[in-house]
C-alpha cells in the first residue's frame, strides 16, 4: 500500500505542474490533459517528461538523494547554527518518522508508478503519421531505465549492503511493476531486487534506438550502461571479482564510446575548464558546474527558471548563508585530501569563518544560485569504476586500473602516480571521495566496502567526532517509514528501529 493515502494529491500536482513551458522548449512535445490520455507517441513523450520533472523534486534528486547519502559520513559537517535540517541524519539518530526518509520513499514510488504508466499505456500504441515505432519503443525503454534507477536508489538506502548476507537473501524493498499502488506489496530480498533492476536495465537497452540523445536531458543507452556499471560495482561489494569485471566492462564502454567520425562521445573536462573562478560573491565555471552540461555528462536533470525550487535546492544546503541555508559544510577531513594544485580544490571557498562548497553553484550571481542542473551520471565516475573494477576483478589488470586512475588525475591538474596492490586500490577509493564529494556516494561506498564511518574533530562542529557509525550496524539501512508500516500489512520494518 505504498503511499496510497497521498496518491491522489500527488497525481493532481503532477498533472498541474508536470510539464512547464520551458521544459517543453527543451523537449518538443505536447501537453496532455490527464494521465489516461497516452494514445500517441507524442502523448507518451509528454508523460515521460512528467516523470523526469517529478525526479527533480527536492525529495529526490533535487536534494535528498544526494544529501542523505552524504550528511552522515566523514566529508560533511553540520554547522552548529544550522536551520534544523538533516540534524538527525547527521547525528545517526534516524527514526521511522524522519521526514527525509518518508519523502524519499513516497515520492520515489510515485515516480515509479508514473514510469509504469508509460510502460503500460505506450507499449503497443500505433504511431501516428510522422511518428515511428522506434520512437515509441525508445520512450518505453526510458521508462524501464527509470524504473530500474529509482528502485536502485531505494534499495541502497532502505536495505543493508548487497553482501550483508552471503546470498543477499536479506530484506530489500517492494519492487513495483504495475501502475496501481492500491494493493499491499511485500519486501523482496536484496538479491531479487537487483535481479529485477538488471532485467529492467537490459530491457531498456533492447528497446532504445539511440546511445546518446541530442542532449543528456533524456536517457539513451549510455545512461543505462552507466547505471549497470554503478549497479555491478555495488553488487561486487568486497568479494565478487566477477561483478567487478562486469562493472568495469560497462564503464569502459562509455569511456571508449565514439561517434561516427571516430571522436569520443564523452571526454573528461580538463583541469583549466574544471576550475571555478571569480570571487566568493561572483563566481563561475562555464565548462563544468556552471554549465547546462559538460563533455562528461551522460544523464542530466535540468532546471529552468519556472522549475526552480529556490531555498529547497541542493545548492542552497552547501552554499553560504548569504546565498542559501549554509547548513552543511565540507569537513576538515575532506579538505585535507586535496592538493592546492587540484582543480577540484576551487569548489571550496570561505565564508563566515567556515568553508563552503560551490560544486552546485547554479548560474551564479544572475539570481540563480539555486538553478543547478544535476549530473546523475558523468564520465569521471566511469573512470573510477573502470579503475576499481580492473583492480579487483577475478583476473585483475592493475596496469589498466592505474591508467584509468591517472587519466582522471591528470585532467584534474595532478601528477600521475605509480602504485600497485592495496596501495592502488586505496588511492582509487580516495579519488572517489575527491571527485564525487557531495554527489551522493559516500554512504553507499561505506556500505559496499563494509567500512565504518569515523569522524574527527572539526572547527565548524566541535562535537563532530561523536557522530560516527561502526560497521556493521542496523542504521546502515534506513528505517522503513512509519507511513508505510502503518498502512501496508505485508511490509516488514528494518531491525533496530
Amino acid at each position: 500500500m505504498i503511499m496510497k493515502k497521498y496518491l491522489s494529491i500527488l497525481i493532481v500536482c503532477t498533472l498541474t505542474f508536470g510539464c512547464t513551458e520551458e521544459w517543453l522548449s527543451l523537449y518538443p512535445t505536447n501537453r496532455i490533459a490527464d494521465d489516461q490520455a497516452v494514445q500517441t507517441v507524442s502523448d507518451g513523450r509528454a508523460a515521460m517528461n512528467g516523470v523526469y520533472v517529478r525526479m527533480k523534486e527536492y525529495y529526490m534528486y533535487g536534494r535528498n538523494f544526494f544529501v542523505c547519502a552524504d550528511v552522515g559520513c566523514e566529508d560533511v559537517v553540520l554547522r552548529t547554527d544550522n536551520s534544523n535540517r538533516y540534524v538527525r541524519d547527521y547525528r545517526w539518530d534516524p527514526q521511522p518518522g524522519n521526514v527525509p526518509g518518508i519523502e524519499m520513499w513516497q515520492y520515489t514510488y510515485n515516480a515509479i508508478k508514473r514510469a509504469n504508466e508509460v510502460i503500460q499505456r505506450l507499449t503497443g500504441v500505433t504511431p501516428d503519421a510522422g511518428e515511428t515505432v522506434e520512437e515509441r519503443d525508445h520512450i518505453v525503454g526510458e521508462a524501464y531505465f527509470i524504473r530500474a534507477l529509482l528502485h536502485y536508489e531505494l534499495v541502497k538506502f532502505f536495505a543493508q549492503a548487497y553482501n550483508h548476507t552471503s546470498d543477499a537473501s536479506h530484506l530489500g524493498i517492494p519492487y513495483i511493476e504495475e501502475s496501481t499502488m492500491e494493493v499491499d506489496h511485500p519486501r523482496l530480498s536484496v538479491k531479487v531486487c537487483f535481479e529485477k533492476i538488471i532485467a529492467d536495465a537490459e530491457t531498456a537497452l533492447t528497446m532504445m534506438d539511440a546511445d546518446k540523445p541530442a542532449n543528456p536531458y533524456t536517457a539513451g543507452k549510455d545512461a543505462v550502461r552507466a547505471l549497470l556499471a554503478r549497479v555491478y560495482l555495488y553488487m561486487a561489494s568486497t568479494n565478487n571479482g566477477a561483478n567487478y569485471a562486469k562493472a568495469a566492462q560497462y564503464a569502459e564502454q562509455l569511456i571508449n564510446a565514439t561517434i561516427a567520425t571516430g571522436a569520443k562521445r564523452y571526454t573528461l573536462v580538463d583541469a583549466e575548464d574544471y576550475k571555478i573562478t571569480g570571487s566568493n560573491t561572483a563566481f563561475s565555471s562555464p565548462k563544468m558546474w556552471g554549465a547546462d552540461y559538460s563533455t562528461e555528462s551522460i544523464f542530466v536533470l535540468p532546471y529552468t527558471p519556472t522549475e526552480r525550487i529556490y531555498t529547497n535546492s541542493l545548492s542552497n544546503i552547501y552554499l553560504d548563508k548569504n546565498k542559501g541555508y549554509g547548513d552543511l559544510k565540507p569537513s576538515e577531513q575532506l579538505m585535507a585530501l586535496f592538493d592546492e594544485e587540484d582543480s577540484r580544490f576551487t569548489i571550496f571557498y570561505e565564508y563566515d569563518k567556515a568553508m563552503c562548497s560551490r560544486k552546485f553553484m547554479g548560474t551564479g550571481i544572475a539570481g540563480g544560485f539555486d538553478l543547478s542542473n544535476l549530473n546523475i551520471f558523468r564520465l569521471s565516475e566511469m573512470y573510477l569504476i573502470a579503475a576499481e573494477g580492473n583492480a579487483k576483478a577475478s583476473s585483475p589488470d592493475p596496469a589498466k586500473a592505474l591508467t584509468f586512475l591517472n587519466s582522471l588525475k591528470t585532467n584534474r591538474g595532478l601528477e600521475e602516480v605509480s602504485l600497485s596492490g592495496q596501495a592502488l586500490i586505496n588511492e582509487i577509493i580516495l579519488e572517489r571521495r575527491r571527485e564525487l564529494c557531495f554527489e551522493g556516494h559516500a554512504l553507499i561506498d561505506h556500505k559496499r566496502l563494509n567500512t565504518s564511518i569515523v569522524r574527527t574533530e572539526d572547527e565548524t562542529n566541535p562535537e563532530n567526532q561523536k557522530f560516527g557509525l561502526v560497521y556493521p550496524h542496523n542504521y546502515f539501512a534506513f528505517p522503513i517509514p512509519d507511513t508505510e508500516t502503518n498502512t501496508n500489512k505485508l511490509i516488514e520494518p528494518n531491525p533496530g528501529y
